[in-house]
């Protein structure tokens, strides 16, 4: 938390709390800041992948700016839609991700020799 042992011992109650709140939002923003470059890594990794398996089809693009930039409206927001296009939905995606597993298999069965 920062404090030698001396001032821990000879602090009074309320300084020793303001250090530690200090010290809780340092943590806070750390792992804030951690979770983003995760999340960032995801999305490059996705977009990889999207564009390896699908190429020109790709639909996944890397964000052009930072999300704390992006207004609300560019982000999507399923909870709003009614459930048969939210059912819609998780049906496309199932059909992209078996498209993505058929072509890597492809992939694979063309590097071993067609085994």
């Amino acid at each position: 938390m920062g404090m030698t042992e001396s001032e821990f011992w000879h602090m009074n109650p309320r300084r020793y709390h303001i250090r530690v709140v200090a010290f809780e939002k340092r943590q806070k923003a750390l792992d804030r800041q951690q979770w983003s470059q995760g999340y960032y890594f995801y999305i490059g990794m996705l977009s990889a992948l999207d564009h390896a398996f699908n190429g020109i089809r790709s639909s996944l693009d890397y964000p052009d700016k930072p999300l704390s930039e992006r207004g609300e409206s560019e982000f999507f927001d399923a909870s709003e839609l009614p459930e048969e296009d939210k059912q819609k939905l998780r049906e496309q995606l199932v059909k992209k991700l078996q498209g993505m597993e058929k072509a890597h298999n492809d992939y694979v069965k063309s590097k071993n020799g067609g085994k």
